[in-house]
């Protein structure tokens, strides 16, 4: 019988550990192997989930933002005025949620994104449709590509051709 070296004995013996079944049937090191990636994924998502920021306050790197950022071919405060704005970044996405007050009925259209001399950025920007009445209080979302610094704004159009691109 030759002689084995030292590490060469402790690789047999992790081998033959890593490769006996488990009471599920599935091999120890496939099962330890899906549960460190589990784990992975877990830390990823909530380190993703921590950077939030709200309209008003400053932190993750955005600026602060208000609804009163003039945009290009936005409409003024006597059609729609935002009552309520905040934004997230989750999973290489921005979300930003909104309330807003029709003053006119219509069809309109809420864009909103990263800021750049006025405009919405074409690289990280949104845009979604509401309808209602005059009176009317809507909620929703816009979903745009992520980005992680500078001011974001967001506004009301009343078509997709008027919303100005940087």
């Amino acid at each position: 019988m030759s002689e084995l070296p030292v590490g060469t004995v402790y690789f047999v013996l992790a081998e033959n550990f890593l490769e006996k079944p488990t009471a599920f049937g599935v091999p120890l090191g496939a099962l330890l192997l899906f549960f460190w990636v589990m784990r992975a994924i877990q830390e990823n998502k909530s380190s993703g989930q921590q950077s939030t920021s709200t309209r008003r306050s400053e932190n993750t790197g955005f600026s602060p933002s208000t609804e009163s950022i003039p945009l290009a071919g936005e409409v003024n405060d006597s059609v729609i005025t935002f009552s309520a704005s905040a934004m997230k970044t989750t999973g290489g996405r921005t979300v930003f949620s909104f309330t807003i007050k029709l003053k006119e009925s219509g069809t309109f259209f809420v864009a909103a994104g990263q800021l750049r001399n006025g405009r919405l950025s074409h690289q990280h920007y949104g845009v979604t449709q509401v309808t209602g009445t005059q009176g009317e209080t809507i909620s929703g979302m816009v979903n745009s590509p992520g980005f992680s610094s500078g001011k974001w704004a967001i506004g009301a159009f009343r078509t997709t051709q008027d919303i100005g691109l940087a």
